[in-house]
């Protein structure tokens, strides 16, 4: 997908996470990470686009700070799997914002994406 289509900013995040698909959790690399979605490299056969999964992103070592999302699988592409996150809990979105604002360096748009994804629910 191109930039120009893209309503949410993108970080590079590369990072150990936990897939679970069907029941099975597979160990996964997060490649990178925006407010509603996530790119993932998977190793195996990679589930039917439209299958749902949960992902989990320990921020820390210790595993005391875990982001949690369920989401659907939007595309696939060789090893590299689309997610779009269809559920976030609020203290997942605070740490994700928070994240998001730190890496991307500018606050005041990932405020903008925020009150978007607020309007669409509304």
């Amino acid at each position: 997908m191109s930039e120009e289509r893209r309503i949410y900013s993108r970080i590079p995040f590369v990072a150990h996470a936990r897939l679970e698909v069907d029941g099975t959790v597979h160990e996964v690399e997060l490649l990178d990470l925006s407010l509603k979605g996530a790119l993932l490299q998977f190793s195996g056969t990679a589930p039917a686009p439209g299958s749902g999964m949960r992902m989990q992103l320990a921020l820390d070592p210790a595993e005391e700070i875990v982001l949690a999302m369920h989401g659907i699988l939007v595309h696939t592409e060789g090893d590299r799997l689309g997610l779009h996150f269809d559920a976030v809990d609020i203290d997942t979105m605070t740490h994700l914002r928070r994240l998001m604002e730190f890496n991307l360096g500018d606050p005041e748009r990932i405020r903008r994406e925020v009150h978007e994804m607020v309007q669409i629910v509304s």
